[in-house]
Order: C-alpha cells, then sequence, then structure tokens
C-alpha cells in the first residue's frame, strides 16, 4: 500500500517539473521571459542573417542602384559646313549646340568663310597650287574666290576666267592669288565692284575692260604696273581705292590708256584723293 501511494506521489511530481519544463521552453520561443532580444543579441534557434533570409524567401535583397550624375556636352571646338556649325562632346562624341548659319556670309560664331562653289581648277606643273581658270558651274552673283583648294593655296587666275560673265555682280578674291591674267573679267557687264589680292603686283591689260557697271576697286599698295585698257570703258567707275599714299601710286608704272574713257573716277589714297586727270 505504501509502495503504490509513493509511485503516485512520484508520478504526480514528474508531471508537475514536465509541466513546468514546456512552458518555460514555451515562452523562450517566443522571445519572452529571460530572453535577450535587443541590443544585437540571438533570440533563438539562429543568427541574425538566417533570419533576415527567411523572411526573405531566402534571397538577398541586392542593393540599391546609385543614380548617375547627369552628362554635361563639353567642347571648345566648332565643325562646320557650308549650312551649319556644331560641336561634338569631347566626353561622348553627340553633337550639340548645332544651328544654321547664312551660307552666303562669314559666320563669327564658328569662323565659316563664304566661298564660290563650283568654279574650274588647274594644278600647276609642280602640283604645290591651283589656278581658277573659269566660272564651271558656279551660279553665286557675289564671287568669293577661296584661298585654298583640295588642300592647296589658290595662287592665280587664268587669261579670260571670268571674260563676258554675265553673273557676276561683286568680286573677292583672296590674298593667296598674287596673280591674275590680262582679260580675266573682261566685259563682264553686271559687275559692280571689286577687291584685288593685298600680294598682287601686276594689272594686267585689259582686265576690266568695258565693264561698263563697275562702280569700285580696291587696289592693294604692293601693284607697280598697270596694263594697256585695264579699266577703260568703265564708264561708271567712280572709286579706286587706293592703300597707299599719292606718292606711292605716283610711282605705279601706267599705260596712257588704262583709264580710257573712265573720265569720272577718283582715286582715293590714305592721304588724299586725286581725280581722273591728276591719277
Amino acid at each position: 500500500m505504501k509502495k503504490r501511494l509513493l509511485l503516485t506521489v512520484f508520478a504526480v511530481i514528474a508531471a508537475i517539473i514536465c509541466t513546468l519544463g514546456f512552458a518555460a521552453c514555451t515562452t523562450e520561443g517566443n522571445g519572452t521571459g529571460g530572453g535577450n532580444i535587443s541590443g544585437g543579441g540571438s533570440i533563438s534557434g539562429g543568427n541574425d542573417d538566417n533570419n533576415d533570409n527567411d523572411n526573405n524567401g531566402g534571397e538577398e535583397i541586392p542593393p540599391e542602384e546609385e543614380t548617375p550624375a547627369p552628362h554635361t556636352h563639353s567642347s571648345d571646338k566648332w565643325l562646320f559646313n557650308k549650312d551649319s556649325h556644331w560641336k561634338l562632346c569631347d566626353g561622348c562624341s553627340e553633337e550639340f549646340e548645332k544651328d544654321y548659319h547664312d551660307e552666303t556670309k562669314n559666320c563669327g560664331i564658328c569662323g565659316y568663310v563664304y566661298t564660290t562653289d563650283g568654279l574650274t581648277y588647274e594644278l600647276n606643273a609642280e602640283k604645290t597650287a591651283y589656278t581658277v581658270t573659269g566660272i564651271g558651274e558656279a551660279t553665286d552673283g557675289k564671287l568669293v574666290i577661296p584661298a585654298e583648294y583640295n588642300e592647296l593655296p589658290v595662287t592665280a587666275i587664268a587669261v579670260r576666267a571670268f571674260s563676258q560673265c554675265t553673273s557676276i555682280i561683286s568680286i573677292e578674291i583672296p590674298d593667296s592669288v598674287t596673280e591674275i591674267g590680262s582679260q580675266a573679267f573682261y566685259q563682264c557687264p553686271n559687275l559692280q565692284s571689286a577687291v584685288l589680292p593685298a600680294k598682287l603686283t601686276n594689272i594686267g591689260t585689259y582686265l576690266f575692260y568695258e565693264c561698263t557697271s563697275l562702280k569700285s576697286v580696291t587696289v592693294p599698295v604692293s601693284v607697280t604696273t598697270i596694263g594697256e585698257k585695264a579699266f577703260a570703258f568703265c564708264l561708271k567707275l567712280q572709286t579706286v581705292n587706293y592703300n597707299g599714299t599719292v606718292a606711292q601710286w605716283a610711282e605705279i608704272t601706267k599705260s596712257s590708256s588704262w583709264k580710257q574713257s573712265a573720265s569720272n573716277l577718283t582715286v582715293t589714297c590714305t592721304d588724299g584723293t586725286l581725280t581722273a586727270d591728276e591719277a
């Protein structure tokens, strides 16, 4: 009897101990009681990394991508053609600041210099320079001869190159040209103005003969001779702008017929003006 009573007591005590132990385990698993859940401590059954992975289905969250700073184009060099100008970015080679300009005028932004397209040229024997030989397919009334052609200098205008050309209204010749053949602008009836190059030494015979609309010509101080009938029958010629003094004009060797029938002209020098008779 006593033995059975003792066994019953032990069973009750064991049941109580098991119940208390189970309750303690349950409390720790829920993060309560004596467990440390702050300050970086581990709650149960593993570390924080594993818990984070479990909460995201086992996949790691990639870091957020940084937004790149906006790109600013930069370049100091203008590129251009006859129609427009633009820059190429030094960083990405993309075009920017593109704009269109008047193809018949020089551009002060990009450095474009208007010249006449379509003229005909001849390469010299030494293959070092070109001579302009004619109007070709050019239709510009404003004739501007380029200083270079095919990356070589243009140094001359051929004999009769623009003779009897009716489309030309004005002429600009670059300083690279040092020689203009005789009759180069012979009988150009609509030509009104001409600027001769700074290194020209000879104004050839019949150069502007019977250019009946010609009103003004600019002559450089480098000129030493004016040939026969160079300005003869230029009936409307009023002004010869000479880039030298009266004394220097007097030293030029002139044919007696250089201004035949151009009786209304005056020669404007840097220090005075000469009448047709004085010139």
